[in-house]
């Protein structure tokens, strides 16, 4: 341990340590060669799955009657969908969802305090076992159980951030290739 870790603080320790030397316009240009070689062939095993992926797509529409478009779907968005699928009812949601219903029809709007509050909450845990059942059926066989697959505010956040990343990484990329010629 040299002696400056014991006399300094962590906070000061960052410039007891030496920088390396700063490589030279040869180790430079090697570099970016080999980063070039590198690209390349990243570039090349993308493509390569592109096409597989792309091909696999127009088989499935061909064999299932489906635009490939579909398919590509299923791969790329539902994937999360299909790890963490939810396909049970939850008897508490859908006695909540009826409440909501019968206060709207009764010109109420229902907010979340309203629907939490204690007089709900004992008329649920006062249902007998086959009343939560009718219940949940009810909202299976009604209209708004059926989930539509919107791609949330989160998901376009992310597909923002990846693409502004993708981006400046293409930037990047051109700024080197470019300059690094020269």
């Amino acid at each position: 341990m040299p002696l400056a870790s014991i006399l300094l603080p962590p906070s000061r320790l960052r410039n007891t340590v030496s920088k390396p030397a700063p490589r030279t316009q040869s180790q430079l240009k090697e570099k970016a060669e080999h980063n070039r070689i590198r690209q390349l062939e990243i570039n090349e095993a993308v493509e390569e799955w592109k096409k597989t992926t792309l091909t696999m797509a127009a088989n499935l529409s061909e064999r299932f009657g489906k635009k490939p478009r579909h398919f590509l779907d299923l791969f790329f968005q539902n994937g999360a969908h299909l790890v963490h699928k939810h396909s049970k009812v939850n008897a508490y949601n859908a006695f909540l969802h009826m409440k909501a219903e019968e206060l709207c029809d009764n010109g109420e709007t229902p907010t979340l305090a309203m629907l939490h509050s204690e007089e709900f909450k004992n008329e649920y845990n006062n249902l007998e076992v086959y009343e939560s059942e009718e219940i949940i059926a009810r909202h299976m066989e009604s209209g708004s159980a059926a989930s539509i697959k919107r791609a949330t505010a989160k998901g376009r956040v992310q597909d923002v951030a990846s693409t502004f990343k993708a981006m400046q990484q293409m930037v990047s990329t051109l700024y080197l290739l470019v300059f690094m010629t020269y």
